[in-house]
């Protein structure tokens, strides 16, 4: 895989914290995890503004949710859909 630019990456480390950021003390290591994989598919296929990112780590944290909350009574922090608790932590523009 060829590198990524520099500017994709900080892009990609924003996108994570400001998701990351609801979760208690930012997210465990496996929910982080997750997150930056589907942001290395999304920049491997050339969805790399950092629209694109937040779009795909909100959908990361929501799916690990949505599968939790079907094999177990965890649900996200404050009991909010993390999608809608996100939404004000979109970058302008």
């Amino acid at each position: 895989m060829k590198k990524l630019e520099e500017r994709t990456t900080a892009d990609m480390e924003v996108a994570l914290e400001q998701v990351c950021r609801v979760l208690p003390q930012g997210g465990d290591h496996k929910k982080r995890k997750r997150v930056t994989r589907k942001l290395m598919h999304s920049a491997r296929h050339g969805k790399t503004s950092l629209g694109d990112f937040m779009m795909v780590a909100r959908t990361a944290l929501n799916e690990h949710y949505f599968e939790k909350s079907h094999s177990s009574s965890q649900m996200p922090p404050s009991g909010e859909w993390l999608g809608r608790s996100l939404l004000v932590a979109q970058p302008d523009g």
